[in-house]
């Protein structure tokens, strides 16, 4: 059945504004502007029937009281790259938390190439296996970061500017942290690579090509693109 067809089998008591039906085959999921703390009855009368035609037969009650949510913070977007020219801008996102810490880390230029080789920009955003700060990088600073006063329970998203690490630091490799406390596990974070530069390679069996050009305005890049023996 469409999530919309059991809108006619249910009832909630009290009513429930903006109710929507959602979901997939075997789940249907009510959204809607529930108050928590409030305490809401569901009836589903028994003439509720299956696809294969087989009916509930009785009818269905229950009591349900939403809880806030827990506590969120995570970094905006999937990317990894910032530019040098750009205004070094993040998203973070948060629901139902007032401030959350900051940290950034940088991995070592003289590190780069053994770093890469251990470590995907990609990886799982929790577990960096290879990551060894205290041998191939350094904390740059951690800071409290204030959210501006929200409703609970929703998604707001904070700007946090990172130019000033980048004027300061120039290009590199960088790890962005999140977490709502400093003793808190629950955190997000993310590789972020400050360039000007974007690289195109192509291998073959003795040969590589690698081209050079500007990430903001696509021009190549001299000297940058070069046809060197693979060994």
């Amino acid at each position: 059945m469409e999530p919309e067809d059991l809108r006619q089998h249910l009832k909630i008591e009290p009513e429930v504004p903006n109710l929507r039906y959602t979901g997939t085959w075997n789940r249907v999921v009510l959204r809607g502007d529930f108050e928590t703390g409030q305490s809401y009855t569901l009836h589903l009368d028994g003439s509720l029937a299956a696809q294969s035609g087989l009916l509930l037969e009785k009818d269905f009650q229950r009591t349900v009281t939403p809880q806030d949510l827990d506590p969120l913070v995570r970094i905006t977007g999937p990317g990894n790259y910032l530019s040098l020219k750009g205004e070094g801008r993040v998203g973070i996102e948060t629901i139902n938390l007032d401030s959350f810490q900051l940290t950034v880390q940088r991995v070592f230029p003289n590190n780069l190439v053994p770093f890469l080789q251990k470590v995907s920009l990609q990886a799982d955003r929790t577990w960096y296996y290879g990551w060894d700060l205290e041998d191939q990088g350094h904390t740059l600073f951690t800071r409290k970061i204030k959210v501006a006063p929200g409703a609970p329970n929703k998604l707001q998203t904070t700007p946090v500017e990172l130019g000033d690490v980048l004027a300061r630091d120039s290009r590199g490799i960088f790890r962005l942290q999140v977490s709502p406390d400093a003793d808190s596990r629950n955190e997000d974070s993310r590789w972020l690579v400050a360039t000007d530069l974007g690289l195109v390679a192509k291998r073959s069996e003795d040969l590589v090509e690698v081209a050079v050009a500007s990430i903001t305005g696509l021009e190549p890049q001299q000297p940058g693109a070069g046809r060197r023996p693979h060994r």
